[in-house]
């Protein structure tokens, strides 16, 4: 594909679009595309449609030497058909040069007017004939009458630079092995599942046997007497001895004294007024600055008119309402009251009461629970059931596990020296069976 070459560019004002305005931001507007002309040097003949390859008065073609300017008569603009007759089309490919006579030609030409020479690399072409390279948008190639191919499929299909990996070989300097990803994984898997298989193997229940090594229990019994005790209280209770009394404050009562008028000034809203204010208000619209034909090396200008963001800003009344403030009284009636104590007797007693004491304790390291008795009299007794605990200590091995039993049931038959068979999750025994 030719390249794009722009060979001269002319900036100037059209009159008649002075003043005209586009939303913000436009930057420039496409107006069409023109002829350029051109001089021949060989003769001075000039000017020469862009369109002309050859100059009409001595027939020499036009070289790269002789630049495209822009036209100097009101021409019209080039429609479509135009465009596409001369070879032209938006990207503005270059001028093709005849490998043979060196005369300029327009983009597609695949016979030389000069010398009747036949091109092969044709500007602007999309397909290539793989047998005889010949270009072309043809799908059978004009010189060969063989399939053509896309010039984008024929790049797709060179075979791909071997990928850069992760790995090394050892050729001259060694390069040191990476350690693959997922080994790195299974190493962690790995070891996540010895965790987890060692923990399953700690709490998975195991029969052993075990030995009797020491046993022990304790024994509370709770304990009351009868005390002839000193209180005091607003009341005397049934069975109390009256010893003493006093006067004292019982509760306090309000009494209505007066009643006062209370005025408060507040700080509020007491009307309000209009106020003008002026607030800018700024437009940015795009104005036409110019214009610009810029030529290129296949004989046609392209011209564009420029245009530049510029802001107009101006002021604009607006009328609002301002709330007015001021001190306002506002009053109300307040009644005023008094605390008045209320007195009462206060009375101070004896009685008789059971009163809750230490409990009554006793341990031992043998398999026979023995509570304390309470002897009870008119002034003690036992005020509530007795409480056991008891432990037993089991030697697994080297290991010895501690054991609570059930103290009425379980615990007497575990003599010193006494062998069982033992259920252990863990630290810990779950079950404890005789022997088979």
């Amino acid at each position: 594909m030719a390249e794009r070459k722009i060979v001269s560019q002319t900036h100037f004002v059209d009159l008649s679009k002075v003043g005209d305005r586009k939303e913000a931001s436009v930057g420039s507007v496409y107006v069409g595309t023109k002829d350029a002309d051109w001089t021949c040097n060989s003769c001075n003949h000039g000017p020469i449609n862009g369109r002309k390859k050859l100059c009409p008065m001595c027939g020499n073609p036009k070289d790269s030497t002789e630049t495209y300017v822009a036209s100097t008569d009101n021409r019209p603009f080039l429609s479509d058909k135009d465009m596409e007759d001369r070879g032209v089309d938006l990207d503005h490919g270059s001028d093709e040069e005849c490998p043979y006579c060196k005369a300029r030609i327009a983009p597609k030409t695949q016979i030389c007017p000069q010398c009747n020479g036949t091109i092969k690399n044709v500007g602007k072409t999309k397909r290539i004939c793989p047998t005889c390279s010949r270009e072309s948008n043809a799908l059978i190639c004009p010189s060969c009458g063989d399939k053509t191919v896309s010039k984008s499929e024929q790049s797709s299909s060179i075979p791909p630079s071997p990928p850069s990996g992760n790995f090394y070989t050892a050729s001259g300097d060694e390069q040191p092995t990476r350690t693959p990803p997922w080994f790195l994984i299974g190493g962690i898997i790995a070891a996540v599942a010895i965790i987890v298989f060692g923990i399953i193997m700690i709490f998975s229940p195991k029969e052993r046997v075990g030995t009797v090594v020491s046993s022990s229990w304790s024994c509370s019994v709770p304990y009351q007497e009868y005390q002839y005790n000193q209180h005091s209280d607003w009341y005397v209770p049934v069975g109390g001895d009256y010893i003493s009394q006093s006067d004292e404050i019982h509760h306090y009562d309000q009494i209505y004294v007066r009643t006062d008028r209370v005025c408060n000034n507040e700080w509020e809203v007491v009307g309000s007024h209009n106020e003008t204010t002026y607030e800018r208000v700024c437009e940015t619209h795009s104005e036409y600055s110019g214009s610009t034909t810029t030529c290129y090396d296949d004989g046609t200008c392209d011209t564009t008119d420029d245009y530049n963001d510029v802001t107009e800003c101006h002021s604009e009344p607006r009328t609002e309402s301002v709330d007015d403030y001021g001190y306002v009284e506002h009053c109300h009636n307040e009644d005023i009251y008094d605390q008045v104590p209320v007195y009462s007797p206060y009375y101070v007693y004896n009685i008789w009461e059971w009163v809750s004491l230490n409990p009554l304790t006793s341990n031992g390291t043998d398999n026979t629970i023995v509570c304390p008795k309470v002897s009870e009299s008119e002034t003690a007794r036992q005020s509530g059931n007795e409480s056991t605990t008891c432990e037993t200590t089991f030697q697994v091995s080297k290991k010895q596990y501690s054991y609570k039993p059930n103290c009425s049931t379980e615990f007497p038959n575990y003599f010193r020296g006494s062998e069982w068979n033992l259920t252990i999750t863990g630290p810990f025994i779950k079950a404890v069976a005789p022997l088979p």
